[in-house]
């Protein structure tokens, strides 16, 4: 499942949030509760798919700090 796939089931769960971590099932919070996106639909992230994510979504400063603090 692509990073634009799981933003698309989060949409339609209506999902506050998205978090991700390399090596596991996407979780969306939906109306408070988190829920683990079924294995069936959403692959786990690799440490590089997340890298790739971060270079596409944030600027070079955010990706310098995003590099140091991890915050």
């Amino acid at each position: 499942m692509t990073f634009d796939a799981v933003l698309e089931s989060a949409a339609r769960r209506h999902a506050s949030d998205v978090h991700l971590r390399a090596g596991q099932a996407p979780l969306l919070r939906v109306q408070g509760t988190l829920e683990r996106l079924p294995p069936d639909t959403s692959a786990a992230p690799s440490a590089a798919d997340l890298d790739a994510l971060v270079s596409r979504l944030l600027s070079p400063d955010q990706r310098e700090r995003w590099t140091r603090t991890l915050e």
